[in-house]
């Protein structure tokens, strides 16, 4: 607190303080933004909001100022700071799922994530495991610091694509295709059988790269 004003908030680290949305969902449709921020947070139903959505994990403390969640190393580790394990959709004008503690992931069951108005955020220290099929009318950014990323859904955005995973990409045959830029980087990348496309510069900065196409799915790009 600073002058009288609240400036955060301590986040409880216990593992049974879960923020859990059920199978009736969270609409909020008539509100502008929406923030969701705990250790964990579980999804179950779909999740709704007119303008901005946000979900961060952390598990010591949250700044209103910055908007930014911290972790420390102290607390018992967790796979999934963000576990979407059933089929769910989200909607918003942009989301973002953010991860902060040290080895935490997200993971995303089969459904849709999407984005009408403006970007679609997924970061995580850990892995991203993402089932779900992600849409944005404006950009896609994906980012692993310190793990992998595991795509089995398609993803598909109006503008650009930025996929950063720490150790390697696997692409389970699904299309990731840009409207303008898709950019890969990463340590080993896994296509096996998926589309890679763009409609302008297609960028691949990886140490091994193993690409394998089929008749019905082919890479492609316009290189400038």
């Amino acid at each position: 607190m600073s002058n009288g004003a609240i400036t955060g908030f301590k986040i409880n680290n216990d593992l049974t303080s879960d923020f859990i949305i059920h199978e009736l969902g969270l609409y909020a449709n008539n509100t502008n933004d929406v923030d969701i921020i705990s250790r964990a947070i579980k999804l179950r139903g779909e999740l709704q909001a007119k303008q901005d959505l946000a979900l961060k994990q952390g598990n010591d403390y949250y700044d209103y100022t910055t908007g930014e969640v911290k972790s420390n190393t102290n607390a018992a580790p967790i796979e999934f700071g963000i576990d979407i394990s059933h089929l769910s959709n989200i909607s918003a004008g942009s989301i973002k799922l953010i991860v902060t503690e040290k080895g935490a992931g997200v993971n995303t069951a089969d459904g849709d994530i999407i984005t009408d108005l403006s970007n679609l955020e997924i970061t995580a220290d850990g892995d991203l495991v993402l089932k779900a099929n992600l849409s944005s009318q404006t950009d896609i950014n994906l980012t692993s610091h310190h793990g992998d990323i595991t795509q089995s859904g398609d993803i598909k955005a109006v503008q650009n694509i930025d996929i950063n995973a720490n150790q390697t990409y696997q692409n389970e045959g699904k299309d990731t295709i840009a409207q303008a830029n898709l950019a890969i980087t990463a340590n080993t990348v896994n296509n096996q059988g998926g589309q890679l496309a763009a409609g302008g510069n297609l960028n691949i900065a990886v140490d091994t790269l193993n690409n394998t196409l089929n008749n019905t799915r082919k890479r492609y790009a316009r290189h400038h």
